[in-house]
Protein backbone atom coordinates (compact mmCIF):
# COMPACT_ATOMS: atom_id res chain seq x y z
CA UNK A 1 0.00 0.00 0.00
CA UNK A 2 1.48 3.40 -0.98
CA UNK A 3 2.23 5.78 1.84
CA UNK A 4 0.77 9.26 1.98
CA UNK A 5 1.10 12.39 4.07
CA UNK A 6 -1.56 14.59 5.55
CA UNK A 7 -0.53 18.22 5.20
CA UNK A 8 -2.59 20.80 7.08
CA UNK A 9 -3.57 23.83 5.03
CA UNK A 10 -3.90 27.31 6.48
CA UNK A 11 -5.43 30.15 4.52
CA UNK A 12 -4.37 33.52 5.91
CA UNK A 13 -6.57 36.53 5.22
CA UNK A 14 -6.41 39.84 7.10
CA UNK A 15 -3.52 38.23 9.03
CA UNK A 16 -5.74 35.52 10.58
CA UNK A 17 -6.48 31.90 9.71
CA UNK A 18 -9.77 31.64 7.84
CA UNK A 19 -12.09 28.87 6.76
CA UNK A 20 -12.02 28.99 2.98
CA UNK A 21 -14.97 27.70 0.99
CA UNK A 22 -15.27 27.42 -2.78
CA UNK A 23 -12.81 30.24 -3.42
CA UNK A 24 -15.40 32.85 -2.45
CA UNK A 25 -13.00 35.04 -0.47
CA UNK A 26 -15.63 37.61 0.48
CA UNK A 27 -17.41 34.87 2.44
CA UNK A 28 -14.38 33.50 4.28
CA UNK A 29 -14.87 33.44 8.04
CA UNK A 30 -12.27 33.30 10.84
CA UNK A 31 -11.14 29.74 11.57
CA UNK A 32 -13.27 28.13 14.26
CA UNK A 33 -11.39 25.07 15.49
CA UNK A 34 -12.61 22.92 18.33
CA UNK A 35 -9.02 21.92 19.18
CA UNK A 36 -7.62 25.42 19.62
CA UNK A 37 -9.52 28.65 20.19
CA UNK A 38 -7.32 30.89 18.08
CA UNK A 39 -7.24 32.39 14.62
CA UNK A 40 -3.55 33.24 14.96
CA UNK A 41 -1.73 31.23 12.25
CA UNK A 42 1.43 30.98 14.36
CA UNK A 43 -0.44 29.57 17.35
CA UNK A 44 -2.31 27.11 15.12
CA UNK A 45 0.89 25.79 13.52
CA UNK A 46 2.58 25.52 16.94
CA UNK A 47 -0.43 23.62 18.31
CA UNK A 48 -0.68 21.25 15.36
CA UNK A 49 3.04 20.56 15.59
CA UNK A 50 3.18 19.96 19.34
CA UNK A 51 -0.13 18.16 19.92
CA UNK A 52 -0.88 16.52 16.56
CA UNK A 53 2.78 16.02 15.54
CA UNK A 54 2.42 17.64 12.11
CA UNK A 55 5.73 18.84 10.68
CA UNK A 56 4.65 20.00 7.24
CA UNK A 57 2.20 22.75 6.38
CA UNK A 58 0.78 24.49 3.33
CA UNK A 59 0.15 28.20 3.83
CA UNK A 60 -1.81 30.35 1.40
CA UNK A 61 -1.17 34.05 2.04
CA UNK A 62 -4.45 35.35 0.66
CA UNK A 63 -3.46 38.91 1.57
CA UNK A 64 -0.50 38.65 -0.80
CA UNK A 65 -2.50 36.74 -3.43
CA UNK A 66 -5.19 39.44 -3.52
CA UNK A 67 -2.47 42.13 -3.76
CA UNK A 68 -2.97 43.41 -0.28
CA UNK A 69 -0.15 43.56 2.24
CA UNK A 70 1.77 40.23 2.39
CA UNK A 71 2.03 38.62 5.82
CA UNK A 72 5.85 38.56 5.92
CA UNK A 73 6.05 38.81 9.72
CA UNK A 74 3.65 35.91 10.31
CA UNK A 75 5.28 33.72 7.66
CA UNK A 76 8.78 34.38 9.00
CA UNK A 77 7.68 33.49 12.54
CA UNK A 78 6.19 30.23 11.29
CA UNK A 79 9.40 29.47 9.39
CA UNK A 80 11.29 29.97 12.68
CA UNK A 81 9.38 27.14 14.38
CA UNK A 82 11.90 24.28 14.73
CA UNK A 83 11.42 21.15 12.61
CA UNK A 84 8.57 22.60 10.56
CA UNK A 85 8.57 22.46 6.77
CA UNK A 86 6.37 24.93 4.96
CA UNK A 87 5.00 25.28 1.46
CA UNK A 88 3.92 28.85 0.85
CA UNK A 89 1.68 30.29 -1.84
CA UNK A 90 2.51 33.99 -1.63
CA UNK A 91 0.72 35.00 -4.83
CA UNK A 92 3.77 35.22 -7.05
CA UNK A 93 2.73 36.36 -10.51
CA UNK A 94 5.92 37.78 -11.94
CA UNK A 95 9.65 38.22 -11.38
CA UNK A 96 9.10 41.34 -9.25
CA UNK A 97 6.84 39.40 -6.86
CA UNK A 98 9.44 36.65 -6.68
CA UNK A 99 12.16 39.15 -5.78
CA UNK A 100 10.01 40.52 -2.93
CA UNK A 101 9.61 36.99 -1.54
CA UNK A 102 13.23 35.85 -1.86
CA UNK A 103 13.48 35.67 1.93
CA UNK A 104 11.32 32.52 1.87
CA UNK A 105 13.21 30.55 -0.77
CA UNK A 106 15.74 29.05 1.64
CA UNK A 107 13.19 27.24 3.79
CA UNK A 108 10.03 26.85 1.78
CA UNK A 109 8.73 25.55 -1.49
CA UNK A 110 7.20 27.83 -4.09
CA UNK A 111 5.18 26.89 -7.10
CA UNK A 112 7.99 25.43 -9.13
CA UNK A 113 6.28 26.15 -12.43
CA UNK A 114 6.45 29.87 -11.71
CA UNK A 115 10.16 29.81 -10.97
CA UNK A 116 10.79 27.58 -13.99
CA UNK A 117 8.62 29.81 -16.18
CA UNK A 118 10.78 32.81 -15.39
CA UNK A 119 13.95 30.67 -15.53
CA UNK A 120 15.24 32.38 -12.43
CA UNK A 121 18.31 31.13 -10.65
CA UNK A 122 17.46 32.04 -7.05
CA UNK A 123 21.12 32.03 -5.98
CA UNK A 124 21.82 34.84 -8.46
CA UNK A 125 19.13 37.17 -7.13
CA UNK A 126 20.49 39.98 -5.02
CA UNK A 127 18.11 42.27 -3.20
Amino acid sequence: MPSFRIIPVLDILDSIAVHAKKGERAKYQPMNLKLIRSTNPIEIVEYLKSVCKFEEFYLADLDAITKLKPNFEILLKILDIPDVRVMIDPGIRNKGDLLKHKVFTESSIFYIFIIKHYEINMSSIII
